[in-house]
């Protein structure tokens, strides 16, 4: 089999390995697309029948090294979503004054125990406001069962609080 025709053989793999990195990190794809060729190239160079690893794991290999060390080098080139200040300058300011009306007209919807834990969540804002909500929801989690609350309570609580802001 001729050089051309296996790289005609694994193109198809060596596109979808280019893809699913350009979906992953918004590095455009023909870029990907190259240093992955140059990944293959580097694999059918350095194969060793003789190591019994089959072809395309070695091609999967040397390719995935390749592009990990492109993005690795160009990492502040990666696109981003950020706002640029022209965009940010266009986007008004929230009325304080509305935000709290909203904030009253939610809490007087929900249920006691979900306003509890939001009053929780606006009571401790300084201590929640630099975490994930994932970390949030497990520490006033936390909280709550200290004071007695059982798991479903807890869970019931924050589905109300889900529904309402849906």
């Amino acid at each position: 089999m001729t050089a051309t025709n296996q790289y005609l053989e694994y193109r198809n793999f060596l596109r979808k390995l280019a893809w699913s990195y350009n979906k992953t990190t918004g590095m455009p794809y023909e870029e990907l697309f190259s240093e992955a060729t140059v990944g293959y190239t580097i694999a059918m160079n350095t194969y060793s029948p003789e190591k019994k690893v089959p072809i395309i794991n070695w091609i999967a290999l040397c390719i995935k090294s390749r592009l990990n060390n492109f993005l690795r080098e160009n990492r502040n080139n990666i696109p981003t979503t950020f706002l640029d200040e022209e965009m940010a300058e266009n986007i008004p300011a929230p009325d304080e004054y509305e935000a709290k009306e909203s904030l009253e007209q939610i809490m007087e919807i929900l249920p006691a125990d979900a306003r509890e834990i939001c009053q929780m969540i606006i009571d401790g804002s300084d201590v929640y406001g630099s975490m994930n909500g994932r970390k949030v929801k497990g520490e006033i989690r936390r909280e709550l069962r200290r004071k007695g609350w059982a798991h479903n309570r807890i869970w019931k609580a924050f589905d109300e609080i889900k529904a309402v802001l849906k």
